[in-house]
């Protein structure tokens, strides 16, 4: 185990596996937010890597299920053709309108399946009254269990004293993975080739997909750098056959900043996709550029080439090798562990400010070229 994850407290380091006879059945525990759940699905398909046969769940919110119901099935497909017995994982959602009442009431249901693995990949408390209920109510039958540490003494050292003991960089993905290497799974990265990728468009109608929304004003790129990106892409002959999506929710009116005028190459799309058409739009592109978001998270689950813009948040890098980093690792940084907070540098935002639109320019253009390696750092 490395620093950004512990085991728990009198859980064997040794590698366990079930008997030859033992049907496993695993609970899988992430409630929230999009990006986590796009970071744990790396956990889960190692899950099913190391128990192709076995039953899987995963609990999770019930405004996060139906899209992780459909996502699942198309990384099934990608799994099914390297081990054709593979067991889809079923998704089980939680309406948190219901409160604790409900999530208790959920959790002696799910008592009854007596799982026989369990990892909370959440650790809040209703997860811990998850794991209360599944494995100290039946004497008879208790699951082996996993926790995901949150290292809030670490954290804290490195938000308010900058003493890091973090490994760089800094990837959520990889900490969801490593509490799993006491069951038997690995942590290497997988490689680009992991799922069948959707059939490429054709030339005349290759795309590229900008994310400049995030939840926190903090770790958005400045919109300034947005608009010359997008005048440099337009202005450059090698992406005249390229059209521009722009993402965003609903609510993200400043996107049309960006646009000043209309253009029959740049398509926005403002609250107008569901996250599964967001995600077939980006499996079929040429290219994302994203900050840390669920957007980001997303195209680099799906292997999709992508340019992440990384500020000030700490946990938010990609963890596949078709993602490439651009950060400039000021003494500042990291600063929020999700963008919130305020900017302690003289300069707001300098650690955005200094990723110039001209090297995200250069960096898109050797992606598409294939002329730039594509592993992080």
């Amino acid at each position: 185990m490395n620093e950004m994850d512990e085991q728990p407290k009198g859980q064997s380091k040794t590698v366990t596996t079930p008997a030859s006879d033992q049907r496993v059945k695993v609970l899988l525990i992430r409630l929230s937010s999009f990006g986590d759940l796009m970071q744990c699905r790396w956990a889960a398909d190692k899950l099913q890597s190391l128990w192709p046969e076995a039953e899987i769940s995963w609990v999770t919110r019930s405004d996060f299920a139906s899209f992780l119901t459909e996502s699942l099935k198309k990384s099934s497909q990608g799994f099914s053709q390297r081990l054709p017995n593979t067991s889809a994982i079923k998704v089980i959602a939680f309406d948190r309108k219901q409160g604790l009442r409900g999530w208790f009431k959920l959790s002696w249901q799910l008592r009854q399946e007596r799982f026989t693995h369990v990892y909370d990949a959440h650790n809040n408390l209703r997860s811990q009254l998850l794991l209360w209920i599944l494995s100290c109510t039946r004497l008879s039958h208790r699951p082996k269990v996993l926790r995901r540490s949150k290292n809030r003494l670490r954290r804290a050292l490195l938000f308010w004293a900058r003493i890091n003991h973090f490994t760089y960089p800094f990837q959520g993905a990889r900490s969801f993975i490593e509490p799993l290497v006491a069951w038997g799974v690995t942590e290497q990265v997988p490689q680009t080739t992991r799922f069948p990728q959707p059939q490429k468009v054709e030339t005349a109608q290759k795309s590229l997909v900008f994310a400049p929304s995030a939840a926190w004003e903090l770790k958005r790129w400045p919109l300034a750098h947005w608009r010359k990106l997008l005048d440099l892409i337009l202005e450059d002959q090698r992406f005249d056959k390229f059209t521009l999506h722009i993402i965003g929710g609903a609510a993200d009116s400043f996107i049309g900043e960006i646009v000043r005028a209309p253009h029959p190459r740049v398509v926005r799309h403002l609250g107008t996709l569901s996250w599964n058409q967001t995600e077939d739009l980006m499996r079929k592109s040429a290219g994302v550029v994203s900050a840390d978001t669920g957007a980001l998270h997303l195209a680099d689950y799906w292997s999709v080439p992508s340019i992440a813009l990384i500020g000030p948040t700490a946990f938010g890098y990609p963890f596949g090798t078709t993602s490439k980093i651009l950060d400039l690792r000021l003494l500042c940084q990291p600063c929020s562990k999700d963008g919130r907070g305020q900017c302690r540098n003289p300069v707001y935002q300098a650690c955005l400010k200094g990723i110039s639109p001209e090297v995200v320019h250069s960096t898109l253009r050797g992606m598409i070229d294939g002329s730039e390696g594509l592993s992080t750092p």
